[in-house]
């Protein structure tokens, strides 16, 4: 039931996403199908893609250097490795989920009270995206499933145009971990605001 449910929300996001990326672009255009477009107040409220595309794949990426670090060093290693994480909105679930992993919070509770919040928030698109993310990557870590096996499901998740740098940002660290270059011997590759910027950048 709880794997219907997720998936069922996940395809709701990947929607909400899509209508806001159509609304970005008859935005930009003034027309919707050779026709001038009429702007009306989104019922998602003023959205900044940019913002939003990068603080998501940003959340995907940091996901797959915390799988990949819990499995080469153990769980508790993560409690160092979140104190690294920004200290802006969008990454304060991402600490606290961690942070239940290490303390071994039962799997099942951390799980009802990712949906409590979801249900109970008026999140949507990006943001519900971003939050249902960090639950499947958190509890994968704390089941032990096999990093590629996470990374994977990541990718597969995000909207297509941030699938394709997701998987590039994933071969770049696979090929950086196999000539054993890691930050500080911690194994995180995490790439700087302005380089997930660049990243982006290059897709427009």
């Amino acid at each position: 039931m709880m794997k219907e449910m997720f998936m069922h929300e996940i395809r709701k996001c990947v929607e909400e996403i899509h209508a806001e990326q159509l609304r970005e672009r008859v935005k930009e255009s003034g027309t919707f199908q050779g026709t001038p477009a009429v702007r009306e107040s989104s019922a998602y409220g003023e959205v900044d893609l940019y913002a939003s595309e990068e603080l998501l794949l940003d959340t995907v990426m940091k996901l797959m250097d915390l799988s990949y670090l819990a499995r080469r060093k153990g769980i508790l290693e993560l409690e160092h490795a979140v104190g690294d994480l920004p200290d802006t909105d969008g990454y304060d679930s991402l600490k606290h989920l961690v942070m239940l992993v290490v303390d071994g919070t039962d799997p099942e509770l951390i799980e009802e009270m990712v949906w409590l919040r979801h249900f109970s928030s008026d999140m949507k698109g990006y943001g519900a995206l971003q939050h249902l993310l960090m639950m499947m990557g958190t509890l994968d870590i704390q089941a032990g499933v096999n990093p590629r096996i996470t990374e994977e499901k990541l990718i597969l998740t995000l909207p297509d145009n941030l699938s394709d740098i997701a998987r590039e940002y994933s071969d770049k660290k696979r090929m950086t971990d196999s000539n054993d270059v890691v930050d500080g011997d911690t194994g995180q590759y995490w790439l700087s605001q302005d380089e997930i910027r660049d990243m982006l950048e290059r897709r427009i």
